[in-house]
């Protein structure tokens, strides 16, 4: 009987979770695109959403989704909107914001020198094309010839030039050491914050030759819910498994 009952429970967790994942989507869909859809101009959007980004929405630690034991899966973009956000927070609203407007973007992180994780930017699709550009200091990324620059030619060793988004004022990071990026060494996720990240990272790479490097996340899986969703079905169907075994 206990199994019956946590399943049951588990559909309602993830009832609830997914009522709540519509919701905010609707409600963010209609924010964004009442301020910047239609859209006519892909390049011109993508700028002005991540400069407005900059400009508007504080900086801070992410709100917690339902309690700060979920910490690890982030905070959801309307939280974000409301209360300010870290680098990732203001990635995350950035991602959902456009995935809104029909324009496709996933995250990247940048590492430092030293081998850390370090910093949360966000890759744009333009058509053929991608760019990388990061609402947290107002930037985009171009190469010396100003054409777009994205993630794979960045791991080729094509050095970014720093160019500066609509409603910001900067044109490079902040002159401290804690921003010397090893930009080659950009993957799509954050590998370093934890032992067991690192080491299913190591697994992942040598499984992948090395592809883990450019596997962007989904776009659902940037909301919360679904991340939270995932791991109890995950969960459950774990817990069913051992006891059908035992």
């Amino acid at each position: 009987m206990i199994p019956l009952y946590l399943n049951l429970l588990v559909v309602v967790a993830i009832a609830v979770l997914l009522t709540h994942w519509q919701l905010q989507r609707r409600t963010l869909q209609q924010i964004i695109t009442g301020r910047f859809g239609p859209v006519s101009d892909p390049v011109t959007t993508i700028r002005g959403f991540a400069g407005w980004i900059h400009a508007h929405v504080p900086r801070g630690q992410d709100p917690p989704f339902i309690s700060s034991l979920f910490n690890v899966v982030g905070a959801t973009p309307i939280a974000v909107l409301r209360d300010g956000g870290c680098c990732s927070g203001l990635a995350r609203l950035y991602i959902l914001g456009l995935d809104a407007l029909g324009i496709r973007a996933a995250q990247v992180t940048l590492y430092h020198v030293s081998g850390c994780a370090q910093h949360c930017a966000v890759e744009v699709a333009l058509g053929g094309d991608r760019m990388i550009v990061d609402p947290r200091y107002g930037l985009y990324y171009t190469d010396r010839d100003g054409a777009p620059l994205g993630l794979d030619r960045l791991q080729a060793g094509c050095l970014p030039q720093l160019q500066t988004l609509p409603l910001s004022t900067a044109d490079a990071y902040p002159p401290y050491p804690y921003y010397d990026f090893n930009y080659e060494n950009t993957k799509t996720a954050n590998w370093t914050r934890s032992a067991p990240r690192r080491a299913a990272y190591r697994i992942l790479h040598t499984i992948s030759g090395g592809r883990i490097d450019r596997c962007r996340l989904p776009v659902v899986l940037e909301w919360p819910q679904i991340l939270v969703s995932s791991a109890l079905l995950g969960g459950a169907g774990l817990v069913d498994l051992v006891l059908l075994l035992v």
